[in-house]
């Protein structure tokens, strides 16, 4: 069996996001999720994704309890999927970075937008810290698919103001 625990240390997991067993309908183009994570009322589930079908594994590799989270990251990336005549195709994807507070962490980049503005509801409910420097979510929840949009014209001078890489080539943690 995959230790993903240690696996976190040096890979950022393409995630697909549910929330109390419900996902959410998401196009994946070149990076499909490798894990799927279920947020409830008691616990954050991380379950393995089936990299032919899709599908969920059964069992979960990981249980987090939200007394065992130190802080939760929330930030955006950018990925390019190549020209189309002539024109750089972006796309912004979520970054989630969970802290536990034995010290591990779990890096997550997420397509499941919607899903991540209830992810985020429950998390607070659960009295988690999260920590949005960038005003994700509050821009997010008030603008949806139009502060995506608005994510190519500002992106590059959020990056340089937040110190994040202008576009993710990989899956690497550093």
């Amino acid at each position: 069996m995959i230790n993903y625990k240690e696996l976190a240390k040096k890979n950022i997991f393409n995630t697909e996001i549910s929330v109390d067993g419900v996902k959410e309908m998401v196009y994946y183009h070149k990076y499909k999720p490798d894990l799927g994570i279920d947020v409830n009322n008691n616990n954050i589930y991380i379950y393995a994704i089936n990299s032919l079908t899709n599908s969920w594994k059964k069992k979960p590799v990981d249980i987090i309890e939200y007394s065992n989270i130190n802080d939760v990251k929330i930030s955006v990336c950018r990925r390019n999927y190549g020209a189309i005549a002539g024109v750089i195709v972006n796309e912004y994807h979520l970054d989630i970075i969970i802290n536990l507070n034995d010290g591990s962490s779990y890096q997550l980049e997420s397509q499941s937008w919607n899903n991540f503005i209830k992810m985020i509801d429950k998390l607070l409910y659960k009295d988690v810290q999260v920590i949005d420097s960038m005003d994700v979510y509050i821009n997010y929840s008030n603008s949806g698919k139009k502060y995506i949009e608005k994510l190519d014209i500002v992106f590059d001078d959020l990056a340089d103001k937040y110190q994040i890489s202008h576009y993710r080539a990989g899956n690497k943690r550093y």
